[in-house]
């Protein structure tokens, strides 16, 4: 039974909510926003703050899909056991909380579940694409899992956009795989380009939202056999403080 619901920003949402055809039950964060201790007011509050400098397009890139995180964060709530409460930046072991995507919340497969260790990725190949996050579409990554894992389910992800950490772009092409979902291969070729007010290179991707123990397969294609680039995902991992606060992976 479709059950509304009120977000920070007053605005109503329905859960199930639908997204890229796929429904997600949500577990509401508990309101007013305007009240401090509540949940709504700890994303509020604490959302931008976690963005850095006020002129980035990172920074942007997250504001712009501020109502989509705090559904993402709602979903993810609901999923994993016991619906725990949302601590923003500061969660306990068991509470749930939020903080950018690092490497070693995306890595390798279902039978090795460990995460990466740096966004360094050496293309093997020119223009054929390589494995990414996971090794296949049939060996994914198992996403909020801990090392040796296999069962996983501690957190999720919203996936927002990608960046190059490094002088010279060569990753010019990516296809993701959600829970076995093939999306369309798109390129991000302009990122070169620093198309954006900043100059850097950071793109915008379809927003993906990953739920805690669904597999997570991509793709990229490189320009530059042997080249080693520091390409990441710009994103927020929503879990449990023990998730969040894990070093090793």
């Amino acid at each position: 039974m479709a059950e509304s619901m009120i977000l920070s920003n007053g605005k109503p949402v329905m859960s199930p909510f639908e997204w890229m055809g796929v429904k997600y039950q949500l577990e509401p964060l508990t309101g007013p926003a305007e009240q401090p201790g509540t949940e709504q007011y700890i994303f509020r509050s604490q959302f931008e703050n976690l963005l850095g400098p006020k002129t980035s397009v990172v920074r942007q890139m997250f504001v712009d899909r501020m109502e989509f995180c705090e559904i993402g964060i709602m979903a993810i709530k609901s999923a994993i056991q016991g619906s725990p409460a949302f601590n923003g930046i500061y969660p306990g072991d068991g509470e749930l909380g939020m903080a950018p995507i690092r490497p070693m919340h995306v890595g390798d497969t279902t039978s090795t579940p460990d995460g990466k260790t740096s966004w360094a990725e050496t293309i093997t190949t020119a223009n054929t694409r390589q494995a990414w996050i996971g090794a296949s579409a049939n060996d994914p990554f198992l996403v909020g899992g801990y090392s040796g894992e296999l069962s996983a389910g501690w957190g999720g992800l919203i996936v927002l956009g990608v960046g190059s950490l490094s002088l010279t772009s060569v990753i010019n092409e990516l296809k993701f795989y959600n829970d076995r979902e093939e999306r369309v291969p798109f390129s991000i070729e302009d990122m070169a380009l620093g198309d954006n007010v900043n100059q850097v290179p950071v793109y915008d991707i379809p927003t993906e939202l990953y739920m805690p123990a669904s597999s997570m397969y991509t793709e990229l294609n490189g320009t530059t056999t042997g080249a080693t680039e520091n390409f990441k995902i710009f994103g927020l991992c929503v879990g449990t403080g023990k998730l969040l606060k894990r070093q090793t992976f």
